[in-house]
């Protein structure tokens, strides 16, 4: 984790992260960006270089397969989805 926050800093003004910032992450079926889909988006703001707050949303679309080796990876599942998630605006 060291690493990575120093390679990410090397490619930041000054060479150091910022005292404020979002940080996005997603969870997909796979990682081919054609055919696989977003399963789960996440944010967090940082403030003063401490989190401040935090929020995810699972998406589901009716129907979604959810390869064996994604859920092995992030433990999304279809059952979770159809519980938890809601339509994305562009599955409408």
């Amino acid at each position: 984790m060291l690493r990575l926050l120093n390679d990410v800093s090397k490619r930041c003004p000054g060479g150091k992260l910022p005292d404020d910032y979002l940080v996005l992450d997603t969870e997909t079926t796979g990682v081919n960006a054609y055919s696989d889909r977003v399963l789960q988006i996440g944010m967090c703001w940082v403030l003063d270089r401490k989190k401040n707050s935090s929020i995810s949303q699972l998406l589901s679309r009716p129907g979604m397969k959810i390869p064996k080796q994604a859920v092995d990876v992030h433990h999304i599942t279809e059952e979770r989805l159809q519980k938890e998630g809601v339509a994305p605006a562009c599955a409408r």
